[in-house]
């Protein structure tokens, strides 16, 4: 079963990467092309960042629901 929790996670966390990447691409000057390349990983970097927040708020859930289970 897919968290909720974590997906929620895994959107915002990619979102606001790319609302990041999206604000330096617009704010500092398109013709940089380190900035561009740039933008494109802060843009990777906040779905693997987003990825690993849902991976492990996952894995503590698991941990709560096992100790749940052994109450």
């Amino acid at each position: 079963m897919i968290n909720k929790k974590a997906l929620l996670y895994l959107l915002i966390g990619s979102l606001l990467f790319y609302a990041l990447g999206l604000f330096n691409f617009y704010y500092f000057n398109l013709s940089s092309e380190i900035l561009k390349s740039a933008n494109e990983g802060i843009i990777i970097l906040g779905m693997i960042g987003g990825y690993y927040g849902s991976f492990v708020s996952n894995k503590i859930q698991n941990l709560f629901n096992a100790k749940e289970k052994a109450k």
